[in-house]
């Protein structure tokens, strides 16, 4: 009642909130947000701040006070989607991953995906056998400090860097190894270039890993990538779908079916329903933003949807009963990255972790 008798101006300051951004070279960018900002201000003020043209492969990240994460919806209040007391803090990361990153138009971009990358590699989301991690760490050496320099660089230099959650000292010699002897004279965008080339190779490459259960109820990992669809249990990949395999993609209630041009994929193999059943777990699964939870479903439905945009043979999403969605009515977000564009071994034992 007494805000009435305020001055105008002390009014503005209640509906003001500070904000951080973490971006991804882990500076910091800070800004002040009206109550009422939608999360689309916020995003144009950083692609401004980083001269950024081609967007549509990133977004705004934040970890709510149970340690879930989400996205960021750009057409709804910051304010009312924030858990947490003011002041906020969010992160910038890559929500959509370029099937061919090294080919994308802008510098900017590309190294923004080197950076999510680097991260991917380091809280243990991209798995790769032993020799192509000592390779991809190579790659980020000659990027960060040059050529090898013994004056600068004395021995066990590598070990300085924390490439992966855990890695030896033999792979850490590897890595200087190469280093040393195979990328001299690599300008940091050469080596940036062929880190992007070499990654997007790896099984894992663009995995945002889900923890839920199979329809069996053995704990699993969901993920969409730019290829496909895909299902990890540990560290192993156990189901690939491609894209164009996919004929259709079902919620239904807390459970999510995608079937497929092959028999169904079960917990122990395969059936004659044509679908891959999964079904989400409170006890494994809290977040209301993961795959298998209607209030998270629009962000899973932006990701298919991106993914299975450009595909010849439409892909169904239904979500619940009633709503179907085609992808050839829901491609703009992809369209519009394009043309952006045009106008601008053994598996290396990691843990998944976020990030």
């Amino acid at each position: 009642m007494l805000s009435r008798f305020m001055s105008g101006s002390i009014r503005n300051l209640e509906r003001e909130y500070n904000c951080t951004v973490r971006l991804l070279d882990d500076t910091e960018y800070t800004c002040t947000i009206q109550r009422d900002a939608k999360g689309q201000y916020l995003f144009d003020l950083i692609c401004h701040h980083l001269n950024l043209l081609e967007k549509d492969y990133f977004g705004i990240r934040y970890v709510d006070p149970d340690k879930q994460r989400h996205w960021l919806e750009f057409t709804k209040s910051i304010v009312k989607q924030m858990k947490a007391q003011p002041p906020f803090t969010l992160c910038l990361r890559v929500k959509f991953y370029p099937p061919d990153p090294a080919a994308l138009k802008e510098e900017i971009t590309r190294y923004l995906v080197f950076l999510q990358i680097k991260r991917d590699l380091y809280h243990g989301r991209l798995l790769c056998k032993t020799s192509d991690a000592a390779m991809l760490a190579a790659y980020i050496l000659q990027a960060e400090i040059g050529d090898y320099d013994p004056g600068k660089h004395p021995e066990g230099y590598s070990s300085k860097f924390q490439f992966f959650p855990k890695q030896s000292e033999k792979l850490e010699r590897r890595i200087a190894e190469i280093h040393k002897t195979e990328l001299i004279g690599q300008t940091p965008e050469t080596s940036e270039r062929n880190f992007l080339q070499k990654a997007q190779m790896l099984e894992t490459y663009g995995v945002d890993p889900h923890p839920c259960k199979d329809v069996s109820g053995n704990p699993a990992f969901l993920a969409f990538t730019p290829f496909g669809f895909v299902v990890l249990q540990g560290n192993k990949r156990v189901h690939f779908l491609k894209w164009n395999e996919v004929t259709k993609l079902k919620f239904e209630g807390k459970t999510f079916h995608i079937y497929a041009n092959q028999k169904e994929v079960r917990a122990g193999g395969f059936d004659s329903l044509g679908s891959v059943g999964f079904h989400l777990s409170l006890l494994y699964c809290p977040a209301p933003l993961l795959i298998f939870q209607h209030a998270g479903q629009k962000d899973h439905l932006d990701i298919l949807c991106t993914h299975t945009g450009g595909l010849q043979t439409p892909v169904e999403v239904w979500s619940g009963e009633s709503s179907l969605l085609q992808a050839r009515e829901v491609e703009s977000s992809s369209h519009r990255v394009q043309q952006q564009l045009v106008l601008q071994g053994q598996p290396f034992p990691l843990q998944w972790k976020s990030g």
